[in-house]
């Protein structure tokens, strides 16, 4: 298929699609999947949120076939369990890819052909991932990458000074990009999986196991796509864009093989979907529902803690902790009611990742308000500064915390107090050293 057929067919694809959903359920709610070759993915430009899976690719011997199959099929049941799992935060939408025998299905070509449909502000996760053998055991690894259209993902807030200044400091996510801990699978894990894509890729006249099922219609060399309408127990109703085949597929099934509690990273891209979808915000008419969604990434963080086990990479159990400190402050009505409670959770980042920069950067963030905003106590902002130059020590080339420090020290200076955190021809010689030290780097 050329690349502009291709694209006018997506296109085509997405507007049918959600054209569609606005008849049968509001805009803010809709909900969709669908598929496509690797080579020409597609986005639901009105959903606020889109997860793409790639295939799982075996990166070791594979005998008879069995790995390259099982991560194929695994791709599928990840893409209906994360369309699941994403279901309660609206407007959504999951894509599977699929490749061909010619190219693989490689994640930065994706991600590139991806980055222009992106609507701004919206976000946009991408997950794949390996199967390998080792000694005689199966492992299966997934990686993710999460971003939003034309943002950048950081944290930001302004103090306004005495002298009527704004006071800008911002704190970078330590990372948009996990590589999580490989998880052992049993080949007759690789044997269930392959059954329940079989069972989830029926299609039913009701949400009842034993009804009889036709085949899920894909075109391997189209993209595809359904509208998702009901949900019930772990079955969604989906109805395909050109009337073709509509009935409920089993998108889990707990009972059989519980994938969530196999590969606990899903949980955590549950999360990420939340603080996407929460930080999507008004962008593009689709509002989300705060204090709903901050209910839901806890509730997705906790699951993640609680399957993660202890093998999991520091970088990514960070990462949970600063989005969880991050939803909380997003969803509250003001950062002062919330800045106690999303400090433990970037105090518990720092602990996970503690020579982590960047996560020592946004630790910092907390302090400096305490004691902006609620109570004007020394202590804290003492704590700001050590918490900036650790953060320096590690990374003397971390710009952004460097440009923090400084501006703490310049807003120091102007904000009088009867106790101060540095005498003031102390607080003077700190500013001037930063800045000149700034003033090098740039």
């Amino acid at each position: 298929m050329s690349r502009g057929l291709g694209t006018r067919i997506r296109t085509a694809l997405a507007g049918t699609v959600l054209a569609a959903l606005a008849i049968i359920i509001a805009p803010e709610r809709a909900i969709a999947m669908g598929g496509a070759p690797c080579e020409d993915p597609f986005l639901f430009s009105s959903a606020a949120v889109n997860a793409v899976v790639l295939p799982f690719r075996n990166s070791g011997p594979d005998h008879g076939g069995q790995l390259s199959e099982a991560g194929a099929s695994l791709a599928t049941l990840m893409q209906l369990e994360v369309l699941m799992s994403l279901i309660k935060y609206q407007s959504v939408g999951a894509v599977v890819l699929r490749e061909n025998e010619r190219e693989g299905c490689d994640a930065v070509k994706v991600l590139k052909s991806l980055n222009g449909q992106i609507v701004p502000g919206h976000g946009l996760i991408l997950i794949w991932g390996r199967l390998y053998e080792q000694e005689d055991q199966v492992y299966v690894q997934t990686y993710a990458r999460f971003l939003r259209g034309k943002h950048s993902e950081e944290f930001e807030f302004g103090l306004t000074g005495n002298n009527d200044n704004l006071y800008t400091f911002k704190a970078p996510l330590p990372t948009t990009s996990l590589a999580f801990a490989p998880r052992r699978l049993s080949y007759d894990d690789i044997e269930q999986i392959k059954v329940e894509f079989r069972e989830a890729t029926l299609v039913r006249p009701s949400p009842d196991p034993d009804a009889d099922g036709e085949v899920l219609h894909q075109d391997p060399d189209l993209p595809f796509a359904y509208t998702v309408t009901r949900v019930h127990d772990g079955w969604m109703y989906v109805n395909e864009r050109n009337g073709i085949q509509e009935g409920w597929i089993r998108a889990r099934n707990e009972s059989a093989w519980p994938l969530r509690r196999k590969m606990p990273e899903l949980a955590l891209i549950d999360a990420i979907a939340g603080y996407l979808r929460l930080r999507a915000g008004e962008a593009q008419g689709v509002p989300s529902a705060p204090s709903a969604t901050a209910a839901n990434v806890r509730r997705a963080i906790e699951m993640y803690r609680e399957y993660s086990g202890e093998e999991e990479s520091a970088i990514a159990e960070a990462t949970a902790s600063v989005l969880q400190g991050l939803v909380i402050l997003e969803s509250a009505p003001s950062l002062e009611s919330a800045i106690e409670e999303a400090s433990k959770e970037f105090s518990r980042a720092a602990e996970q990742a503690p020579s982590d920069t960047l996560v020592r950067n946004l630790a910092a963030m907390s302090p400096i308000i305490r004691y902006a905003r609620i109570n004007d106590n020394p202590k804290h902002a003492q704590e700001a500064v050590q918490m900036l130059l650790t953060a320096l020590s590690l990374d003397p080339d971390n710009t952004q915390a460097l440009i923090n420090l400084e501006t703490l020290y310049d807003y120091l200076r102007q904000r009088p107090s009867d106790s101060p955190a540095f005498a003031p021809s102390e607080l003077e010689r700190r500013w001037e050293q930063v800045k000149t030290i700034r003033l090098n780097i740039d």
